[in-house]
């Protein structure tokens, strides 16, 4: 993920730079010379890229949260590389547009008739119908909310790789042809130099692996017990196990005898310390601990008190450590979900405008959920993190629409009215900053491993989300009263003619 920052970075930091030059096109076209119009597009366009810098700039850094030393790392300098990208827009951006020639001002040139076109229809349905756009996104939410039901988060490191690749087609021959490649490691200490002789715990051993087999998922299980048995029957011993401690030593010494090998492997040199290797069918994270739980209770049940055991395994010890991850995660979630909250009623003045701008913001997280609920029976951990990163860059259209929706309530006391002039100052600008987050994210699709891949096709689409609740749920949450904002007050020249 980290060869992915840069690009980040750079689509991020386009945004402000969208909104500024639109704001700067609509000065000159009310008839502005260029600095007057790069000063006034500045002032009121600044406040706004502020905002949203720092919005993201929290959505960023919230991955340090995460007790892993690569998403800390990475919300760092996430975090760091907004902050840069949004001091590089409100000082070189308008350096830049005083160098450069004025800018052609026909508006067939200077605007696309699709973008303008896809503007006005929403426009045109969030004010003629802002109930039925309401309860069109209530339908989403429902249905969303049906697959958010059926999440199940789980890592399966494998499955992260190409599924016609060589890892994941040699890791699927393995399992249909001898045993699962899922494992969890059993050790058992006798407590006593030779004490894994004796047959009273081989059969207590034995009969523990029988109660392994039984579990759901457990594929194999051998031991320096399996290899006690098969020499005993080889041997034509009568019973499972050799039934004295000089058997069972005189049976090793032949295997001994003939190479011994792998022995090691099975028990200590002092024949104190049995090794047992489960194969599971299941390779993620989750499954892996949960039949490393399942094992450890059924070791309680069958072996000697007098014996300790010890379960563990690599995958074992990551599905422990999955729920901090997830943990951190979710309170990095949280956090962002929080601090945006309380940024947005400041920027418009108002709590209650402030929670209801929220579910535009939530919405495309649900849609997310939603989808991978309906799409795949484990969700990889790696999802929360698309999450993270869509409420950070998800809010900035949300925040430019209401704070021009904001001014220009200040000058119109119809909310309809205030929100033509919004659409009509702001929907060109957030149109083509999530075209361009979209574009500069696609590449990503093409990315062979799980976690990079979702960058280019599940984060994309959670901005075409945002980009349509923006447009229509949030008017027409205005509309209905929801969302309307009273003038507070502030003279009709208080504020400029520039879009946000």
């Amino acid at each position: 993920m980290q060869t992915a920052v840069p690009a980040v970075i750079l689509i991020v930091g386009f945004s402000d730079i969208i909104h500024l030059y639109s704001a700067y096109l609509l000065e000159l076209q009310a008839g502005q010379d260029q600095r007057e119009a790069i000063i006034a597009s500045s002032a009121e366009v600044g406040r706004a890229c502020l905002f949203t810098s720092l919005t993201t700039f929290i959505g960023f850094v919230s991955l340090s949260l995460v007790p892993t030393p690569a998403f800390r790392h990475l919300g760092l300098v996430l975090g760091f590389g907004v902050a840069v990208a949004l001091l590089l827009a409100v000082t070189a951006t308008p350096i830049a547009l005083l160098w450069l020639p004025r800018p052609p001002l026909d508006s067939k040139r200077t605007q696309s008739r699709a973008v303008k076109g896809l503007v006005r229809w929403c426009q045109d349905t969030a004010l003629r119908s802002p109930r039925w756009v309401i309860a069109a996104f209530f339908a989403l939410t429902v249905v969303a909310g049906v697959g958010v039901s059926r999440l199940h988060i789980d890592t399966d490191m494998i499955k992260r790789l190409p599924e016609q690749g060589r890892t994941q087609r040699d890791a699927k021959w393995f399992s249909e042809s001898f045993a699962g490649t899922g494992t969890v490691e059993i050790y058992i200490d006798s407590g006593t130099p030779g004490g894994a002789l004796e047959p009273a715990l081989l059969a207590a051993v034995a009969r523990f692996q029988d109660a392994v087999e039984t579990i759901v998922g457990v594929d194999q299980v051998a031991s320096f017990v399996t290899l006690i048995e098969r020499m005993h029957d080889a041997l034509g011993g009568q019973g499972r196990l050799p039934n004295s401690r000089a058997a069972v030593a005189q049976e090793l010494l032949l295997f001994e005898m003939r190479g011994g090998k792998n022995l090691e492997r099975m028990v200590d040199f002092d024949r104190q310390r049995l090794r047992i290797g489960v194969r599971l069918q299941a390779t993620a994270m989750r499954q892996t601990y949960d039949a490393a739980e399942q094992i450890r209770a059924v070791a309680a049940r069958t072996l000697p008190a007098k014996v300790s055991v010890e379960v563990t395994g690599l995958g074992a010890l990551l599905g422990a450590w999955l729920d901090q991850i997830l943990n951190g995660q979710l309170r990095g979630l949280a956090l962002s979900i929080l601090t945006i909250t309380l940024m947005m009623s400041w920027m418009v003045r108002s709590l209650r405008v402030g929670l209801w701008s929220m579910v535009p913001n939530l919405l495309p997280l649900w849609v997310l959920g939603g989808y991978a609920g309906w799409r795949w029976d484990a969700v990889d951990s790696d999802m929360i993190f698309v999450a993270m990163l869509a409420i950070g860059i998800g809010v900035d259209d949300t925040i430019h629409f209401l704070s021009r929706y904001r001014i220009e309530s200040n000058r119109n006391a119809d909310d309809r009215a205030a929100l033509k002039r919004t659409f009509r100052f702001a929907g060109r600008a957030i149109v083509m900053t999530t075209i361009i987050l979209v574009a500069g994210h696609l590449p990503f699709a093409s990315s062979a491993y799980f976690s990079t891949r979702i960058l280019g096709t599940l984060l994309p689409m959670c901005m075409i989300v945002a980009l349509v609740a923006d447009l229509l749920l949030v008017p027409a949450m205005v509309q209905v009263g929801w969302m309307s904002l009273s003038p507070s007050g502030l003279p009709s020249d208080a504020t400029s003619t520039t879009a946000v």
